[in-house]
């Protein structure tokens, strides 16, 4: 069971993000559709990811106690980057796709439910994770889709 804990917590994000890529692929082809579309989904995740992880040294709320970690990870845990990062790729795709996008955010929470068994994090880390992904990803999309 631990290994499929610590792959959900520290692996699964990567097959998500060769999903999401492989979706627009094929939801669009190499059009000029396409490279929009995946600036603006790939962009507000990788903005998420930086803010949570400005928060981090911000609020430098601790992990749980490391001794019991499955995962050794050194950093601060409020918010979930891991969780961030992901809810904002999936809210920036729900624009292209209601049902993936819904789809890729509720695979950050079981990404973050894994991340809570595996002892890297708080519920409330994934939970504000969650809201900041959403958040950022939402503003962000508005603001460069009024751009390009």
């Amino acid at each position: 069971m631990d290994l499929l804990i610590i792959f959900f917590a520290k692996y699964f994000i990567f097959l998500i993000i060769i999903f999401v890529g492989l979706f627009l692929l094929n939801h669009h082809g190499h059009t000029k559709l396409f490279y929009k579309n995946a600036l603006i989904i790939f962009l507000s995740a990788l903005c998420a990811w930086i803010v949570a992880y400005i928060l981090k040294d911000i609020i430098k709320h601790p992990r749980p106690d490391e001794t019991l970690a499955l995962i050794k990870d050194g950093s601060y845990s409020f918010p979930s980057g891991h969780t961030t990062f992901i809810s904002a790729l999936g809210m920036s795709l729900s624009n292209i796709n209601k049902k993936i996008g819904y789809k890729i955010i509720f695979l950050s929470l079981i990404v973050g439910f894994a991340r809570v068994l595996a002892g890297v994090h708080f519920w409330y880390d994934i939970l504000g994770g969650l809201v900041l992904g959403i958040v950022i990803s939402f503003a962000l999309t508005k603001l460069v889709r009024k751009f390009i």
